[in-house]
């Protein structure tokens, strides 16, 4: 998978999140990995959860055992994606592009398709 490598302080993007996840439940999700720094689950105007959130990890290596344990794991019941946070779009853009797959088995989740292609190129995420 993609590794943060230039961070301090490591914030992660963690998304596909159930309307219901706080960040309660994230801190005690993340902290089996890793010092939890801060927990901020994004909010619309009425302060219903946008389904993801950001999560800043005390440093990278913390950061990047929460992707590669965590990733498409389940929080009450739903799939999460984790990908490190990128707010300048030009850092999004690593001279590769979005792969798209068809005709999968219904049993392949998105971290068996993260697992399968992080072993040859670097994957920031994927999601069925």
């Amino acid at each position: 998978g993609y590794l943060i490598s230039n961070m301090s302080g490591a914030t992660l993007y963690v998304g596909d999140l159930g309307m219901d996840i706080s960040e309660q439940d994230l801190g005690r999700v993340f902290s089996t990995v890793g010092k939890v720094m801060s927990v901020q689950v994004t909010r619309d105007k009425v302060g219903q959860s946008m389904k993801y959130a950001q999560i800043t990890m005390g440093d990278n290596a913390q950061a990047n055992m929460a992707m590669q344990k965590l990733n498409g794991s389940a929080i009450k019941g739903r799939a999460i994606r984790i990908m490190p946070l990128m707010c300048d779009p030009k850092d999004r853009k690593l001279g590769t592009g979005n792969l798209y797959i068809s005709g999968l088995h219904p049993s392949i989740t998105s971290k068996d398709l993260f697992n399968y292609f992080a072993e040859g190129a670097p994957v920031m995420s994927c999601k069925i």
